[in-house]
């Protein structure tokens, strides 16, 4: 209810609106009424060698501290008709920060994606 008032108040550029209703989609794919951490909007990540210089960014994170395996959804959002975009860009994230990830494992929901990762 809290992400639909969000968007329904037109805050935010087009893009930022996107990113938010692709975060509203994936919250409806985990059926468990477990804690769910939701993280709207960039997280950016930087180089911890050079705090200046900015590595990448995500569109979005849900979090579920208290599952057992898929504890986090990292999300990628494009909202341009570009299939594919979306997913080579979260691929390049996960190069970027060597963070090991199974391409099979990104899902597409129209030109956006999502991939569930374990910790």
């Amino acid at each position: 209810k809290e992400i639909e008032n969000l968007l329904s108040k037109n805050i935010g550029t087009e893009d930022q609106r996107h990113e938010i209703d692709h975060l509203k989609y994936c919250t409806t794919l985990n059926k468990s009424n477990n804690t769910t951490i939701l993280v709207p909007g960039s997280i950016i990540v930087y180089n911890s060698d050079n705090p200046d210089k900015m590595v990448c960014e995500f569109d979005g994170l849900a979090i579920y501290p208290t599952q057992k395996e898929n504890q986090i959804l990292f999300l990628e959002s494009k909202n341009m008709h570009e299939t594919g975009k979306a997913n080579h860009c979260l691929c390049r994230k996960f190069e970027q920060l060597k963070l090991p990830y199974d391409k099979k494992q990104i899902h597409y929901h129209g030109q956006d994606v999502y991939m569930y990762a374990s910790i």
